[in-house]
Formats: structure tokens, C-alpha cells, sequence
């Protein structure tokens, strides 16, 4: 922390990483935030289960229950139809 800057640094940018840098921006009061993500992969928020190339992958979840946001339910699905 220098002045009013705060720097908060995320190990791991794949999609655990990535969201808990999107709700650390969404639930901050502070103009002042500077969040790193630190990964190998130049890809973020892919992570293992989301960079497969295989086009019979499937996740174990149904779509309208992966939303990132507890307070927007049909968030990964609205996304998904647009």
C-alpha cells in the first residue's frame, strides 16, 4: 500500500483468479485499487477446465447455475445467449 493505492496480487489468473479479481473491483470503495494477476498462461481466466480445444468437452455444471455474481443469478447465462 502506498498513499491511497492499494495492491492486492492473485496467484493463478485462471477462472477462480479472474473472478475473484472481478469481485474484489465490483465490492471495492477505492478508486485506488491496483490488482496483479499472476500466471504462466498468457490467457486469463481460462484456467485448466476452460482451455481445452476439444469440442466434446463439457463442464459438470448447467450454465444457469454458473454465475459468477450471487446477486445475479442468470449473469453467465445472459452473457452466454448474447
Amino acid at each position: 500500500m502506498t498513499g491511497n493505492t492499494f495492491t492486492v496480487a492473485i496467484v493463478g489468473a485462471g477462472a477462480s483468479g479472474a473472478l475473484t479479481a472481478t469481485q474484489l473491483l465490483k465490492q471495492s470503495n477505492s478508486d485506488g485499487l491496483d490488482i496483479r494477476l499472476i500466471d504462466p498462461d498468457q490467457a486469463t481466466g481460462r484456467g485448466l477446465s476452460y482451455s481445452t480445444n476439444d469440442p466434446e468437452h463439457r463442464l459438470n455444471v448447467p450454465a444457469a447455475k454458473m454465475s459468477a455474481f450471487a446477486d445475479e443469478p442468470d449473469h453467465f447465462l445472459n452473457w452466454l445467449h448474447a
